[in-house]
């Protein structure tokens, strides 16, 4: 019945939260995976399965992981991605926001280039889809310049960072 399916949709929800919520810190990673599996149960049975599946591979994309855990969170960010713009409407801003997060990972896999090139691509991005003042635009910016600097380039990473905190 209708009522079911909305119960069920806002079950799914519910566990997505939790899983974007507890994936955030590193001490309840695990906790994150079983919401993951929990929500992931219900997308098949979800009217709007895949409105549902883009939140929840948007939730495994945030992740806060360590290095060994890098590709596999990668792996969810460019899932997102592909969700976002196949999404009908495409929802630019989402892939926008994973693509951040991939080239975060990519650098924490030690793919230095990449990640350089993904994070440009992605404050490219945002401000065709936000304008250059927006928090996504100045995301793209520290992390680009959290890059550079791990490549030991100090200038141009700081002047990343500096470019970041001047957007409000």
């Amino acid at each position: 019945t209708a009522t079911a399916a909305r119960d069920l949709e806002t079950l799914a929800a519910a566990w997505i939260e939790l899983s974007q919520a507890l994936g955030n810190d590193l001490r309840t990673y695990d906790e994150a995976e079983l919401f993951d599996g929990y929500a992931e149960a219900l997308l098949g049975q979800l009217p709007d399965r895949d409105a549902h599946a883009l939140d929840l591979a948007l939730a495994r994309c945030n992740r806060n992981v360590t290095a060994s855990q890098a590709a596999e969170v990668a792996a969810q960010c460019s899932a997102a991605i592909a969700l976002a713009e196949r999404a009908t409407p495409p929802r630019l801003e989402v892939a926008n926001t994973a693509l951040v997060r991939l080239g975060h990972f990519q650098r924490l896999q030690g793919k230095p280039a990449e990640a350089l090139a993904t994070l440009r691509a992605a404050i490219t991005q945002a401000v065709a889809i936000h304008g250059p003042q927006h928090p996504e635009v100045a995301l793209g910016h520290y992390a680009l310049g959290i890059a550079l600097i791990a490549q030991d380039d100090f200038a141009t990473g700081i002047a990343e960072l500096q470019t970041s905190l001047a957007i409000r």
